[in-house]
C-alpha cells in the first residue's frame, strides 16, 4: 500500500467513523432523555440522587484509571505489540480492583456521610462491579479504535444504555430501588465486555510488562492530566459562580451549559477520531495538511452556525419551549456556544496532529492555558459584571486554546476560509429565515419551519459558493473506497 492510497483509506475511514459516532450520538441522546423521563417517573429524588453520585464516583475512576496508556497506544507510529495491550490492561486491572475494593470497604461511610442512610451500603458496593466491567473491555476498545473500526464500540454503547434502563425501570417498577440502580450500573459495563471482543476476533490477558509500561507512561500521563484539567474546570465552574453570585445564576450558567452540550457532543465524537486517525497516517507534512484542511471543511459547516443560529433565534426559542424565567440566561448561552464554534472546529482539525507529531505535553499545555484564562479574566470581570464576566471569560479562553492549537499545528495549519465561509453562509440562512417569520404568523411549528428552511438554505449556499473546500475534501477521499487498512509490524 502506497503512502498516498493509505493515508486515502485511513481519511475514508475516518469519514464512515465520523458519521457513524455523531449519528450514535443523536440516537443515544434521545433515548437517554426518554430513559431519563421514565427514571424520573418511576424513582424519587433521593434514590435518583444515589444514581448521580455513584455516577460521579465512576467517573472520577475514568479520568485515572488506566493512565493513558490506552491513548498512547493509539498513538503509536508503528502496530503495537501485544505486550502494550497486556500492559495497559494489566494496569487499568489493577487500579479498578485497587479502586473497587476501596470503595467496596468504604461503602458504609459512603452511605452513611453522602446518603445518610447506611442501608445503601450494598448498592454502593454492587455498583462498583461496573469498574470491573469497563477495565475488561479496555483493552479491546482501545485496539478497536486504533483500526478506526467503531461499528462494534457504538453497537456496544448502545446495548449498554438499553440494558442499564432495562434492569433500572424493571428494578424500579418491581420496588427495588436503589438496589436496581446499582445492578444496573454493573450490567451495563458487563455488557459491553461480551460485544466488544468477539468483533475484535481476539481477547488480551493482563500481564506486567514494565519496559512497555515506562515506554508508554510519559504520554499517557500528560494526556490524562489534560482531561484532569478540563474536567475540574468543567466540575468546579457551577460551584465557584454559586458561590461568588448565588444559586440563581449557578442556575443560569447549568442551564447555559447545557444548550452548549448539543455542539459539543458533536464535536466529542469527531475528536474520538480526529487522534486514531492521524496516528494512521504517513508521516507526511503534505498529507498532514491535507487532512486537518479537510477536517476544518467538515466540521466548520456543522459548528458554527450553531453558534449563529441560536443568537439569531434564542429569544424567540426559549419562551415556547423553556418559559420566559430564562430569557435572562441568553446572553450567557449564546456567548458560550460561540466560544465552542472559535475553538471547536480548529481543535477537531488541529489537536489530532498536535497528539501525534508535538506529543501530550502540548495538548496539556493548551488546556492549563484555557483554564488560566479563563480564571484570570473571569475573576477581573465578575465584580463589576457578574455572570457576564464569566461568559466572557470563556469566549477569551476558547480563544486562547484555538490559537494555540493553531500554532502547534505549524506547517499542517489549516486555511480559515472555511470559518468564515460557513459563518457567511449562516447568515444568509438566517436572512431567509428572518424574512419567512416576518411574513408569517408566530408559533412555534412556524419558528422551527422557518429555522429548518434557513438551515437548508445555508447548505446550499455552502455548495454553491464552496467549491473549492468540497474538491479538497473529494481528492482526500478519492481512491478510498473504505479499504481495509492492513499494515506489516511496522505500520507500513
Amino acid at each position: 500500500m502506497t503512502e498516498l492510497s493509505r493515508a486515502q483509506a485511513v481519511a475514508g475511514r475516518a469519514l464512515r467513523a465520523a458519521a457513524l459516532l455523531t449519528s450514535r450520538s443523536v440516537v443515544l441522546q434521545i433515548a437517554g432523555f426518554g430513559g431519563t423521563i421514565a427514571l424520573a417517573k418511576i424513582y424519587a429524588p433521593d434514590q435518583y440522587g444515589f444514581l448521580a453520585v455513584m455516577g460521579g464516583l465512576l467517573g472520577m475512576y475514568s479520568l485515572v484509571g488506566n493512565l493513558g496508556l490506552g491513548a498512547a497506544i493509539v498513538r503509536n507510529a508503528q502496530e503495537p505489540e501485544t505486550k502494550d495491550y497486556e500492559a495497559a490492561f494489566f494496569v487499568q486491572l489493577v487500579t479498578s480492583v485497587i479502586f473497587m475494593i476501596a470503595v467496596v470497604f468504604m461503602a458504609m461511610p459512603i452511605a452513611a456521610a453522602i446518603f445518610r442512610e447506611t442501608d445503601l451500603a450494598t448498592p454502593v458496593r454492587i455498583a462498583a462491579l461496573a469498574l470491573l466491567g469497563s477495565a475488561l473491555q479496555a483493552p479491546g476498545r482501545v485496539a478497536l479504535e486504533r483500526q478506526l473500526t467503531y461499528g462494534p464500540i457504538v453497537r456496544a454503547e448502545i446495548a449498554e444504555m438499553v440494558v442499564f434502563y432495562l434492569v433500572a425501570i424493571v428494578g424500579g417498577l418491581m420496588d427495588y430501588g436503589a438496589l436496581a440502580l446499582a445492578w444496573a450500573l454493573a450490567a451495563r459495563g458487563a455488557i459491553g465486555s461480551l460485544l466488544i471482543y468477539p468483533a475484535l476476533g481476539r481477547v488480551f490477558l493482563p500481564r506486567w510488562h514494565s519496559h512497555a509500561i515506562r515506554q508508554l507512561l510519559g504520554f499517557g500521563i500528560a494526556f490524562q492530566g489534560s482531561s484532569i484539567v478540563n474536567t475540574l474546570r468543567e466540575a468546579l465552574t457551577p460551584v465557584i459562580i454559586g458561590a461568588a453570585l448565588g444559586p440563581s445564576a449557578a442556575g443560569y450558567w447549568g442551564w447555559s451549559w447545557g444548550i452548549a452540550q448539543l455542539p459539543l457532543s458533536i464535536l466529542r465524537e469527531l475528536w474520538r477520531v480526529s487522534f486514531p486517525a492521524f496516528a494512521r497516517l504517513p508521516r507526511d507534512q503534505t498529507i498532514y495538511r491535507q487532512a486537518t484542511q479537510a477536517a476544518l471543511v467538515l466540521v466548520a459547516p456543522l459548528i458554527v452556525p450553531m453558534a449563529l443560529f441560536w443568537a439569531a433565534f434564542g429569544a424567540d426559542l426559549i419562551p415556547p419551549i423553556f418559559g420566559d424565567r430564562w430569557l435572562p440566561a441568553l446572553p450567557i448561552s449564546i456567548m458560550l456556544v460561540a466560544g465552542i464554534a472559535i475553538s471547536g472546529p480548529l481543535s477537531v482539525s488541529t489537536s489530532g496532529y498536535v497528539l501525534v507529531r508535538a506529543g501530550a505535553g502540548h495538548i496539556l499545555m493548551v488546556q492549563l492555558a484555557h483554564t488560566l484564562t479563563f480564571w484570570i479574566v473571569s475573576a477581573l470581570l465578575w465584580p463589576s459584571l457578574g455572570l457576564t464576566g464569566f461568559a466572557l471569560g470563556w469566549i477569551c479562553s476558547s480563544i486562547v486554546d484555538g490559537g494555540l492549537l493553531y500554532l502547534f499545528a505549524r506547517s499542517a495549519r489549516p486555511g480559515l476560509r472555511p470559518i468564515l465561509l460557513a459563518a457567511a453562509c449562516a447568515l444568509g440562512g438566517i436572512s431567509v429565515a428572518r424574512l419567512i417569520l416576518f411574513t408569517a404568523a408566530n408559533s412555534l411549528p412556524v419558528l422551527i419551519i422557518a429555522i429548518g428552511i434557513g438551515y437548508l438554505c445555508h447548505l446550499g449556499l455552502l455548495l454553491l459558493t464552496g467549491r473549492r473546500e468540497i474538491a479538497l475534501v473529494r481528492r482526500a477521499l478519492s481512491m478510498t473506497g473504505y479499504g481495509s487498512l492492513q499494515y506489516d509490524a511496522k505500520g507500513h
